[in-house]
Protein backbone atom coordinates (compact mmCIF):
# COMPACT_ATOMS: atom_id res chain seq x y z
CA UNK A 1 0.00 0.00 0.00
CA UNK A 2 2.98 1.94 -0.23
CA UNK A 3 2.44 3.88 -3.21
CA UNK A 4 -1.06 4.10 -2.83
CA UNK A 5 -0.90 6.34 0.75
CA UNK A 6 2.25 8.07 -0.76
CA UNK A 7 0.45 9.54 -3.69
CA UNK A 8 -2.67 10.32 -1.51
CA UNK A 9 -0.58 12.10 0.49
CA UNK A 10 0.07 14.50 -2.51
CA UNK A 11 -3.25 14.79 -3.30
CA UNK A 12 -5.22 14.67 -0.21
CA UNK A 13 -7.91 16.69 -1.24
CA UNK A 14 -9.02 14.15 -4.21
CA UNK A 15 -10.68 10.85 -4.00
CA UNK A 16 -7.70 8.33 -5.37
CA UNK A 17 -8.63 6.18 -7.95
CA UNK A 18 -5.73 3.72 -8.01
CA UNK A 19 -4.86 1.34 -11.00
CA UNK A 20 -4.81 -2.51 -10.09
CA UNK A 21 -5.04 -4.62 -13.38
CA UNK A 22 -8.17 -4.69 -14.86
CA UNK A 23 -9.62 -2.17 -12.10
CA UNK A 24 -9.43 1.45 -10.46
CA UNK A 25 -9.46 0.62 -6.68
CA UNK A 26 -10.32 2.93 -4.32
CA UNK A 27 -9.16 2.44 -0.42
CA UNK A 28 -10.20 4.05 2.81
CA UNK A 29 -12.11 7.05 3.64
CA UNK A 30 -12.14 7.54 0.01
CA UNK A 31 -13.63 4.03 -0.89
CA UNK A 32 -16.09 5.16 2.08
CA UNK A 33 -17.34 8.00 0.21
CA UNK A 34 -16.91 7.20 -3.74
CA UNK A 35 -19.07 3.46 -2.71
CA UNK A 36 -21.98 5.96 -1.55
CA UNK A 37 -21.54 8.61 -4.34
CA UNK A 38 -21.73 5.90 -7.21
CA UNK A 39 -23.26 2.31 -5.10
CA UNK A 40 -20.34 0.54 -5.33
CA UNK A 41 -20.33 -2.51 -3.14
CA UNK A 42 -17.74 -1.57 -0.43
CA UNK A 43 -15.57 -4.31 0.57
CA UNK A 44 -12.08 -4.70 2.96
CA UNK A 45 -8.61 -6.14 1.80
CA UNK A 46 -5.88 -7.09 3.93
CA UNK A 47 -5.32 -5.16 7.43
CA UNK A 48 -3.97 -2.25 8.68
CA UNK A 49 -1.48 -1.48 11.21
CA UNK A 50 -4.36 -2.10 13.99
CA UNK A 51 -5.78 -5.33 12.69
CA UNK A 52 -8.70 -3.89 11.07
CA UNK A 53 -10.23 -4.65 7.40
CA UNK A 54 -8.53 -1.71 4.96
CA UNK A 55 -12.09 -0.37 2.94
CA UNK A 56 -12.56 -0.46 -0.33
CA UNK A 57 -14.20 -0.59 -2.98
CA UNK A 58 -13.41 -0.29 -7.45
CA UNK A 59 -14.20 0.46 -11.17
CA UNK A 60 -13.53 -1.91 -14.17
CA UNK A 61 -10.83 0.41 -16.03
CA UNK A 62 -12.94 0.74 -19.60
CA UNK A 63 -15.29 2.65 -17.60
CA UNK A 64 -13.06 4.74 -15.43
CA UNK A 65 -14.16 7.96 -17.18
CA UNK A 66 -17.87 7.10 -16.48
CA UNK A 67 -17.06 7.20 -12.98
CA UNK A 68 -14.92 9.76 -12.84
CA UNK A 69 -17.54 11.94 -14.86
CA UNK A 70 -20.25 11.24 -12.27
CA UNK A 71 -17.21 11.86 -9.27
CA UNK A 72 -17.23 15.42 -10.97
CA UNK A 73 -20.74 16.34 -11.26
CA UNK A 74 -21.39 15.53 -7.37
CA UNK A 75 -18.60 18.19 -6.56
CA UNK A 76 -15.66 15.76 -6.16
CA UNK A 77 -11.79 16.08 -7.32
CA UNK A 78 -10.29 13.22 -8.59
CA UNK A 79 -6.78 12.17 -9.27
CA UNK A 80 -5.92 8.82 -11.27
CA UNK A 81 -2.81 7.11 -10.28
CA UNK A 82 -2.19 4.85 -13.50
CA UNK A 83 0.38 2.26 -14.10
CA UNK A 84 3.44 4.29 -16.01
CA UNK A 85 5.28 1.28 -16.87
CA UNK A 86 4.51 -2.06 -18.96
CA UNK A 87 3.80 -4.78 -16.06
CA UNK A 88 5.31 -7.39 -18.21
CA UNK A 89 8.35 -5.70 -18.58
CA UNK A 90 8.78 -3.97 -14.90
CA UNK A 91 10.90 -5.17 -11.89
CA UNK A 92 9.52 -5.88 -9.00
CA UNK A 93 6.25 -3.13 -8.32
CA UNK A 94 4.76 -1.79 -11.20
CA UNK A 95 5.66 1.55 -11.07
CA UNK A 96 2.35 4.27 -11.06
CA UNK A 97 1.63 8.19 -11.22
CA UNK A 98 -0.73 10.31 -10.71
CA UNK A 99 -1.39 11.10 -14.50
CA UNK A 100 -4.65 13.17 -14.11
CA UNK A 101 -6.48 15.25 -11.55
CA UNK A 102 -10.38 16.06 -12.53
CA UNK A 103 -12.20 18.54 -10.41
CA UNK A 104 -15.84 20.48 -11.51
CA UNK A 105 -13.74 23.52 -12.44
CA UNK A 106 -11.67 21.73 -15.00
CA UNK A 107 -14.04 18.88 -16.22
CA UNK A 108 -13.29 20.08 -19.88
CA UNK A 109 -14.15 15.90 -20.24
CA UNK A 110 -12.56 13.66 -23.12
CA UNK A 111 -15.73 14.68 -25.39
CA UNK A 112 -15.05 18.23 -25.32
CA UNK A 113 -10.85 17.85 -25.65
CA UNK A 114 -11.95 14.93 -28.76
CA UNK A 115 -14.68 17.92 -30.45
CA UNK A 116 -11.96 20.81 -30.63
CA UNK A 117 -8.78 18.54 -31.39
CA UNK A 118 -11.19 16.76 -34.25
CA UNK A 119 -12.47 20.12 -35.21
CA UNK A 120 -8.57 21.30 -35.85
CA UNK A 121 -7.51 18.14 -37.36
CA UNK A 122 -10.25 18.81 -39.72
CA UNK A 123 -9.48 22.38 -40.27
CA UNK A 124 -6.05 21.14 -41.49
CA UNK A 125 -7.08 18.29 -43.62
CA UNK A 126 -5.36 15.88 -41.36
CA UNK A 127 -7.08 12.17 -40.12
CA UNK A 128 -8.35 11.67 -36.50
CA UNK A 129 -7.38 8.74 -34.98
CA UNK A 130 -8.43 7.37 -31.33
CA UNK A 131 -4.38 7.54 -31.05
CA UNK A 132 -4.26 11.01 -31.80
CA UNK A 133 -7.11 11.70 -29.35
CA UNK A 134 -5.53 10.01 -26.93
CA UNK A 135 -2.54 11.49 -26.48
CA UNK A 136 -4.23 14.53 -26.63
CA UNK A 137 -6.28 14.08 -24.02
CA UNK A 138 -3.03 12.98 -21.75
CA UNK A 139 -0.77 15.96 -22.79
CA UNK A 140 -3.91 18.20 -21.62
CA UNK A 141 -4.66 15.90 -18.36
CA UNK A 142 -0.76 17.25 -16.93
CA UNK A 143 1.50 17.79 -16.30
CA UNK A 144 1.72 21.51 -18.08
CA UNK A 145 5.52 20.57 -19.27
CA UNK A 146 6.25 16.84 -19.95
CA UNK A 147 9.14 15.32 -22.43
CA UNK A 148 8.03 12.65 -25.36
CA UNK A 149 9.47 9.56 -23.47
CA UNK A 150 7.10 10.66 -20.38
CA UNK A 151 4.21 10.90 -22.54
CA UNK A 152 5.02 7.68 -23.90
CA UNK A 153 5.11 6.45 -20.27
CA UNK A 154 1.75 7.67 -19.51
CA UNK A 155 -0.15 6.49 -22.37
CA UNK A 156 1.07 2.91 -22.15
CA UNK A 157 -1.92 1.24 -20.47
CA UNK A 158 -4.45 3.11 -23.43
CA UNK A 159 -1.47 2.51 -26.39
CA UNK A 160 0.13 -0.12 -25.57
CA UNK A 161 1.88 -0.78 -28.73
CA UNK A 162 2.57 3.24 -29.32
CA UNK A 163 6.09 3.93 -30.07
CA UNK A 164 8.46 6.53 -29.20
CA UNK A 165 8.58 7.70 -33.00
CA UNK A 166 5.30 7.93 -33.63
CA UNK A 167 4.49 10.08 -30.07
CA UNK A 168 7.76 12.38 -31.59
CA UNK A 169 5.65 12.36 -34.80
CA UNK A 170 2.47 13.27 -33.15
CA UNK A 171 3.70 15.94 -31.18
CA UNK A 172 5.17 17.94 -34.35
CA UNK A 173 1.71 17.89 -35.71
CA UNK A 174 0.22 19.15 -32.48
CA UNK A 175 2.89 21.50 -32.78
CA UNK A 176 2.57 22.54 -36.26
CA UNK A 177 -1.32 22.70 -35.58
CA UNK A 178 -0.69 25.11 -32.65
CA UNK A 179 -1.96 22.84 -29.82
CA UNK A 180 1.55 22.29 -28.25
CA UNK A 181 4.69 24.17 -27.83
CA UNK A 182 8.40 22.98 -28.23
CA UNK A 183 10.33 24.72 -24.95
CA UNK A 184 13.34 26.25 -26.22
CA UNK A 185 16.38 25.28 -24.90
CA UNK A 186 15.77 21.74 -23.44
CA UNK A 187 18.33 19.58 -25.21
CA UNK A 188 17.52 16.46 -26.77
CA UNK A 189 15.28 15.73 -23.86
CA UNK A 190 12.95 18.32 -25.44
CA UNK A 191 10.54 19.35 -23.28
CA UNK A 192 6.65 20.25 -24.82
CA UNK A 193 4.59 22.99 -23.18
CA UNK A 194 0.51 21.53 -23.41
CA UNK A 195 -0.28 26.10 -22.93
CA UNK A 196 0.08 26.68 -26.79
CA UNK A 197 -0.22 30.50 -26.16
CA UNK A 198 2.89 33.16 -26.32
CA UNK A 199 4.68 32.92 -22.63
CA UNK A 200 8.18 32.76 -21.24
CA UNK A 201 9.55 30.21 -19.13
CA UNK A 202 11.78 29.41 -16.59
CA UNK A 203 14.65 26.63 -17.61
CA UNK A 204 16.76 25.05 -14.62
CA UNK A 205 20.64 24.07 -16.29
CA UNK A 206 21.29 21.69 -13.27
CA UNK A 207 17.34 19.91 -12.66
CA UNK A 208 15.96 20.47 -15.88
CA UNK A 209 13.17 22.09 -14.59
CA UNK A 210 10.64 24.08 -16.46
CA UNK A 211 7.77 26.42 -15.06
CA UNK A 212 5.94 29.07 -16.40
CA UNK A 213 7.17 32.62 -16.26
CA UNK A 214 4.27 35.20 -16.60
CA UNK A 215 5.78 38.50 -17.69
CA UNK A 216 5.73 41.13 -20.45
CA UNK A 217 7.77 40.11 -23.24
CA UNK A 218 10.14 42.66 -22.98
CA UNK A 219 13.22 40.51 -22.10
CA UNK A 220 14.87 42.76 -19.48
CA UNK A 221 11.15 42.46 -17.32
CA UNK A 222 11.45 38.77 -17.97
CA UNK A 223 14.80 38.59 -16.20
CA UNK A 224 13.83 41.29 -13.46
CA UNK A 225 10.36 38.49 -13.14
CA UNK A 226 12.83 35.68 -12.61
CA UNK A 227 14.96 37.01 -10.46
CA UNK A 228 12.17 37.90 -8.46
CA UNK A 229 10.94 34.15 -8.24
CA UNK A 230 14.35 33.37 -6.70
CA UNK A 231 15.65 32.09 -9.98
CA UNK A 232 18.74 33.10 -10.99
CA UNK A 233 18.72 34.42 -14.48
CA UNK A 234 21.80 33.40 -16.79
CA UNK A 235 20.65 33.90 -19.93
CA UNK A 236 17.35 35.43 -21.26
CA UNK A 237 15.80 34.30 -24.53
CA UNK A 238 12.20 33.18 -25.08
CA UNK A 239 13.41 31.09 -22.60
CA UNK A 240 15.36 32.41 -19.33
CA UNK A 241 17.79 29.49 -18.93
CA UNK A 242 19.64 29.81 -15.07
CA UNK A 243 19.19 28.25 -11.42
CA UNK A 244 16.22 27.60 -9.52
CA UNK A 245 15.40 28.18 -6.28
CA UNK A 246 15.77 24.59 -4.91
CA UNK A 247 19.31 23.83 -6.92
CA UNK A 248 20.54 26.55 -5.25
CA UNK A 249 19.88 26.24 -2.18
CA UNK A 250 20.95 22.23 -2.57
CA UNK A 251 24.02 23.77 -3.71
CA UNK A 252 24.84 26.21 -0.87
CA UNK A 253 27.62 25.69 1.76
Amino acid sequence: MRQYLDAKDQHRDSLLLFRMGDFYEIFYDDALVASRALDLTLTSRSKDSNGGGIPMCGVPWHAVDTYIARLVKKGFRVAICDQVEDPRKAKGIVKREVVRVVSPGTLTDANVLDAKLTAVLHGRGQRVTPQRLILHRLLRAGPQHLTAEELLGRSRTQLPNVSLPTVYATLDLFEQLGVVRRVPGTGPAQVYDSRADRHHHLRCVRCGGVTDLEADVDLAAAARAAEAQGFTAEQVEVTVSGVCAACARDSAP
